[in-house]
């Protein structure tokens, strides 16, 4: 569920953990989580207010900064959801999903051995096929386009 909860799509993910297909990975994350981009985005922030609650209820300022901020974005999230249109929200969803995820792949190639870093990097790659595939995608910042060459190199170099 880490996977999903960071953006991964389902297909990603019965890739990674060897399910049979999207669909079957697609039919898990619905059990846990429910349907849509709204729903996956309050699970993320359920996750993140639970990891802060017992620091913000001893009285950790920065956590009770986090706790409320989350707050704030919870209600955001559920406002925008009912202002936009269900595509918007997907897609919108998608992609800060996508974009958070390609962010854990590439701090995550960075710290491993480098026996290890090929299906990480391959991973990479998919993700940021993705975010290209989806609409404005193309338009790379370039420490992302940077961050993508260092690990198509890694790939290269570990024998993948």
């Amino acid at each position: 569920m880490e996977l999903y909860l960071a953006g991964a799509t389902p297909e990603v993910i019965a890739q990674t953990l060897g399910y049979a297909s999207g669909d079957e990975a697609r039919e898990v994350i619905q059990g846990a989580f429910g349907v849509g981009a709204v729903a996956a985005e309050l699970a993320r922030l359920d996750a993140l207010l639970t990891g802060l609650w017992a620091n913000a209820r001893r009285g950790d300022v920065q956590a009770v900064d986090r706790v409320l901020r989350i707050g704030e974005r919870r209600l955001a999230l559920l406002a925008l959801a009912q202002r936009t249109s269900l595509a918007e929200s997907v897609a919108e969803g998608r992609r800060s999903g996508l974009e958070a995820l390609r962010d854990v792949l590439a701090g995550t190639i960075a710290e491993v051995e480098p026996t290890s870093r090929a299906p990480l990097a391959r991973q990479l790659t998919i993700v940021m096929e993705q975010l290209d595939n989806l609409p404005g995608g193309q338009e790379v910042n370039p420490v992302d386009d940077l961050e993508r060459k260092r690990a198509e190199r890694r790939a290269a170099a570990s024998g993948q």
